[in-house]
């Protein structure tokens, strides 16, 4: 998983936190919040996400690339960006025999930009990359700042027999109403797709990929609830862009809603004193860190300079 930056003329800060209960501040309060996830939902299929900064968007890479140069992100800039993208894989690097699917897995791997969001399905992971140190580019450890994980519940596991032909399949779903036939950027769908293990840091990750158009406004499609129990104040699907690049539509964890077609979000915040602690704790009780998460030599090329000798 890689750092997403912060690109967004409203803070998601005032989206995420409302339902983010108290900030945990331990490694117990960590274990607590988990556990009161996994008891209430764990009998359907989760996902998890950490990210290492709670003032991020819930952005893919290439939403937020698109986000530098326009106001408003739209589902046929991601389509434009990727059969660009295909273009040049097939064209010039001559990618010719590999599906789409996979060129866009392995462009992520790699840094580019993709709207693939990654996610785990162990929740320590995602706990560990909300809390992992960072560097900058001098090797120096840069400050602690809040960081944030989120669990989504999966509406589907996609595979490749289905999805992984020459082309993409929401590319043929540019009018509206395709989109809302195929649950594409509406919310009412959560497709994840667990990869082959291309490279062992997939593997290392128990990791996969949210695929999910920009969201979008519909009738009936204004269902983001500002804050928990608050029925009647709700974020507009231009907001709901701001602070994401999916529909996402939140909820008390402590709340079962496990109704057909429903595909809540969950959310809390980890305070930036308690990155180290319980960093330490993953490591020691879970064997964690950046060498067992970023397992191949991308990994160790992206960690050499920290560990150079002073």
């Amino acid at each position: 998983m890689l750092p997403i930056l912060k690109e967004s003329a409203s803070d998601p800060t005032e989206v995420f936190d409302p339902w983010s209960g108290a900030i945990v501040t331990t490694w117990d309060e960590l274990h607590e919040r988990i556990s009161t996830i996994l008891t209430v939902h764990g009998d359907v299929p989760l996902v998890w996400r950490g990210v290492s900064d709670a003032r991020w968007g819930l952005y893919s890479s290439l939403y937020r690339r698109l986000k530098k140069t326009k106001a408003k992100v739209q589902e046929s800039d991601m389509v434009a960006a990727e059969v660009h993208l295909l273009k040049r894989a097939r064209s010039e690097w001559r990618f010719d025999e590999m599906s789409s699917l996979e060129i866009l897995a392995h462009v992520q791997h790699y840094g580019g930009a993709t709207r693939l969001l990654d996610v785990t399905e162990n929740p320590l992971i995602a706990s560990w990359f909300a809390v992992e140190e960072l560097f900058n580019d001098d090797g120096q450890a840069t400050p602690d700042v809040d960081s944030r994980v989120y669990c989504f519940y999966v509406g589907d596991y996609i595979g490749l027999d289905e999805w992984g032909g020459r082309s993409l399949r929401w590319h043929d779903w540019g009018e509206r109403q395709d989109r809302l036939e195929n649950d594409w950027g509406t919310g009412a769908a959560r497709r994840v797709w667990r990869p082959p293990a291309y490279n062992q840091r997939i593997s290392a990750q128990n990791g996969g990929f949210i695929l999910d158009g920009v969201p979008f406004s519909y009738p009936g499609a204004n269902k983001f609830h500002k804050a928990p129990g608050d029925f009647n104040s709700r974020w507009k699907i231009g907001e709901v862009r701001d602070a994401g690049s999916i529909p996402f539509r939140l909820n008390d964890p402590a709340r079962a809603k496990q109704t057909a077609g429903s595909t809540p979000a969950f959310t809390f915040r980890i305070a930036a004193e308690a990155r180290r602690p319980i960093r330490d704790r993953l490591q020691i009780n879970y064997g964690y860190s950046a060498a067992s998460l970023y397992s191949d030599l991308f990994g160790l090329a992206q960690y050499s300079d920290p560990g150079l000798p002073q």
